[in-house]
């Protein structure tokens, strides 16, 4: 669903200033250089938590209201999200009212969100590979003959030495690779 089809979708939830200040804060995300999938997945956060602040309410909701929203509303949202939700899911939509406050708070405006603290995930850590089994998997490998044989050893070794996800490794440029007596890569 695309963004706007989202902000469309909240119309009987919110009032006009607040599908302003939510088109306003799409713009802001932009800026910050935020991907297409990340401000979707934090209006799609948005989505949710408003039709929920609007049910509790019982009205449409304005900007005015999301503002000045109460404490107790909003754990009532975290508590429906820690029954239904992955942990994951629920530090998104806690990420995404942190990230609207922000935005509301270089306008110097305050609200509920800003100040909240919440519960951290537990992040699995990968196993470790031990650099003796690099080196069996590299020595018992051919001598490389082809140019893709070397990509692949080069390959290896840089995400052994560097710990860069595939991805980040795959996407690497020349222009990632600073060249100087302590030479480094860039990783964005």
């Amino acid at each position: 669903m695309s963004q706007t089809k989202i902000i469309k979708s909240l119309a009987e939830h919110i009032d006009k200033a607040l599908e302003t200040d939510i088109i306003e804060f799409v713009k802001w995300l932009e800026y910050k250089g935020l991907s297409v999938n990340t401000i979707t997945s934090y209006l799609n956060d948005m989505k949710q938590g408003i039709i929920f602040f609007a049910n509790s309410e019982g009205k449409k909701l304005s900007l005015a209201d999301l503002i000045h929203l109460s404490h107790s509303t909003y754990v009532s949202l975290l508590a429906t999200y820690a029954q239904q939700k992955s942990l994951k899911t629920q530090e998104r939509m806690i990420a995404t009212w942190k990230k609207w406050a922000k935005y509301k708070n270089t306008q110097k405006i305050d609200t509920i969100f800003s100040n909240a603290i919440y519960p951290k995930c537990q992040h699995k850590l990968l196993p470790n590979i031990e650099l003796n089994t690099i080196e069996t998997l590299l020595s018992t490998q051919d001598a490389p003959q082809t140019w893709q044989d070397y990509r692949n050893r080069a390959l290896i070794i840089l995400l052994y030495s560097t710990g860069l996800r595939i991805n980040e490794a795959i996407n690497l440029t020349w222009q990632d690779i600073v060249l100087t007596t302590n030479s480094y890569i860039k990783v964005l």
